[in-house]
């Protein structure tokens, strides 16, 4: 079973979460099943801001959860916009803080969506479309212009006339590169054409 298939499988969910009383770590249950045709599983630890700009932080370690402190488990820290956080133009830079290295950076820009993954219906009503631009950006960066569409194409071709919403996502590969390991996102961004 590929690593692709073993990561939309969910075969288990946190039943209860909290930090712990020095402020230092996380308390967790986790109800799971193990199905027997899984043969490495994934499981990954997310971690989500409680404000609404969401940032995230999430991990994954191949095997299934294991009871006890888990010190292998490493978060990247979100990155921190550098920029008003709403009304920001397509056309200038974007900037954040970096407290990672050796990760690469992209800014994910959305069409209004609260999920970078979900699908909307095109023009037609049931075309599916991406929602997303991911605009990558160098290794370690703390800045990024959105370069112009193509010339075949415009922004409002690409985005229709709705909102945009931005972050700043961060990831580092397992070493192997079939899967990343660690992933974390800055909190939004309000874009303005």
């Amino acid at each position: 079973m590929s690593k692709e298939s073993r990561q939309t499988l969910l075969t288990g969910i946190t039943a209860t979460t909290g930090i712990n009383a020095d402020g230092t770590g996380v308390d967790f249950e986790i109800e799971y099943v193990e199905p027997p045709d899984l043969e490495t599983p994934l499981t990954c630890y997310l971690l989500r801001s409680d404000d609404s700009g969401r940032q995230q932080a999430w991990t994954y370690h191949e095997g299934w959860p294991t009871a006890g402190p888990h010190p292998e488990v490493r978060f990247l820290d979100a990155p921190i916009l550098a920029v008003s956080p709403t009304g920001h133009s397509l056309s200038e830079p974007v900037l954040w803080d970096l407290y990672d290295t050796g990760v690469h950076v992209a800014l994910m820009i959305t069409i209004n969506a609260t999920n970078a993954h979900w699908l909307y219906a095109g023009p037609d009503g049931t075309t599916l479309r991406p929602v997303e631009w991911m605009v990558q950006a160098p290794d370690d960066a703390t800045e990024l212009t959105v370069p112009e569409p193509p010339s075949t194409v415009t922004l409002e071709e690409l985005f229709g006339t709705t909102r945009l919403i931005g972050f700043v996502q961060i990831w580092q590969p397992a070493p192997d590169g079939t899967y990343n390991t660690r992933i974390a996102i800055s909190a939004k961004l309000g874009l303005e054409p």
